[in-house]
């Protein structure tokens, strides 16, 4: 079953690192948590798309 939710909390955000680091090579996995939470200040958001237990597709949407 696929679910698509919105990364609130610190697990769900470092659950995307992975897949966001497939295309952001430049973000270390120790930093990632940190620079999103830092960014989330001025509207920065991840979505996730979830299949069987495991994060298959990340968007992020900044409103600034």
């Amino acid at each position: 079953m696929n679910i698509i939710r919105v990364a609130e909390s610190d697990s769900e955000i470092a659950r995307c690192g992975p897949v966001m680091r497939q295309l952001h090579t430049h973000v270390a996995e120790a930093e990632f948590l940190a620079t999103v939470r830092r960014q989330e200040v001025g509207g920065y958001r991840l979505a996730y798309l979830e299949e069987d237990g495991q994060v298959r597709a990340v968007v992020r949407r900044s409103e600034s």
